[in-house]
């Protein structure tokens, strides 16, 4: 684990309020797909972000800048060569060892944790793929390139990779997409799932998180995985 200063490689917009960041990190530092590290912002403040990969001795993050706050303020302004103090890999959110399809809710940048999980399920060692499904929720459509600029490549028929989005504020009404909040994909495809026997994987808002929980015990499901970033 590592505990200590790095220094800002990258910085680059993905959208307008979503940023991409890459920090120096030791080269045989390694993360499991899932985890987070605490990143350093205004003294004394610091704040968990999800990894979105490591390799060669950097590490990036996707970074919301939306809302105001310590976190969002710092990455704004923060300039490459900077240098701040970076803690982790931490956490125990990764993927269940099992072969249930998997399927996963996310909102927002809430997406992170899940591009490396998702690369790994459809490239595993064994070779057997195991059927996936990612339900993405956003305000505009254009809030989709975080999904299209990491996995694009991927979701094909080839990868039994399923991909939909719910859009609340759509823009037009033709495009391939829901619109509403991300639950409405839950019920699109309810009749698709075996509840009991599917791992789901949820994050984004707490609201967000503790409305699909409910509609997914509702509906039969028990394995439900979370991330606690406290």
């Amino acid at each position: 684990m590592l505990k200590g200063e790095s220094e800002l490689l990258s910085k680059r917009n993905i959208t307008e309020n979503v940023l991409e960041l890459t920090y120096s990190v030791p080269n045989d530092l390694t993360f499991i797909p899932g985890q987070f590290m605490n990143i350093s912002v205004t003294a004394p403040y610091r704040r968990p972000y999800s990894i979105l990969d490591m390799k060669d001795g950097e590490v990036s993050f996707m970074i919301g800048v939306g809302e105001p706050g310590k976190g969002s303020d710092y990455f704004k302004e923060v300039e490459i060569g900077s240098k701040t103090t970076l803690m982790g890999p931490l956490g125990r959110f990764k993927l269940n060892d099992s072969s249930n399809k998997k399927i996963f809710i996310a909102t927002g940048v809430g997406i992170v944790p899940f591009i490396p999980m998702i690369k790994e399920l459809l490239n595993p060692a064994d070779g057997v793929k195991i059927e996936t499904e990612l339900f993405f929720g956003a305000r505009f459509l254009n809030d989709t390139k975080v999904v299209t600029d990491y996995l694009g490549d991927l979701i094909t028929t080839d990868n039994n990779l399923i991909v939909m989005n719910a859009i609340t504020k759509p823009e037009h009404d033709e495009l391939d997409f829901f619109h509403g909040r991300v639950n409405v994909l839950i019920d699109s495809r309810k009749d698709n799932i075996d509840f009991r026997n599917t791992d789901f994987y949820v994050c984004g808002s707490n609201e967000m998180i503790k409305g699909v929980r409910t509609q997914l015990k509702e509906l039969g499901a028990d394995q439900i995985f979370m991330e606690n970033y406290g």
